[in-house]
């Protein structure tokens, strides 16, 4: 199998639930033909800082806790990666954050098959703008 890209997807979970990021964490390592990596932060805070350090293709964000959801919006630049929210909650509105197109949000999904769905999506959406961002650099 020739694969044409072998640079791993880098996402950032924003989830306070270390169990939950670790069920993550299986089911990437257990998706060996989807190099992904994954950095946890159990807080805005720390996801602020971990942005700078670990330069991800995309944020996600467990939507468990919305004051730290908001906390790090607020706090993100203009020129950031793509954000995927999952939520329970339909009446979240991606207008609410002002930043456009960056912010997507799905459905919450609980058992390993949605779990592992999210992180295909996820990273879809990492390498669709990290591919973006190439293309428009050589331009």
């Amino acid at each position: 199998m020739n694969e044409l890209n072998t640079t791993p997807t880098k996402i950032l979970v924003l989830d306070g639930d270390d169990a939950s990021f670790q069920v993550r964490q299986c089911i990437a390592q257990a998706l060996g033909s989807l190099p992904i990596e994954l950095m946890h932060a159990r807080d805005a805070t720390e996801a602020l800082s971990l942005l700078e350090r670990f330069c991800p293709d995309v944020i996600m964000i467990d939507d468990e806790e919305p004051g730290e959801r908001e906390l790090f919006i607020d706090s993100l630049s203009f020129d950031h990666p793509p954000v995927v929210i999952e939520t329970d909650n339909a009446n979240v509105s991606v207008e609410t954050f002002g930043l456009g197109e960056q912010i997507t949000e799905i459905p919450r999904g609980d058992s390993l098959e949605d779990i592992h769905k999210t992180l295909l999506l996820v990273a879809a959406i990492g390498n669709k703008a990290t591919a973006k961002k190439t293309n428009d650099a050589l331009h």
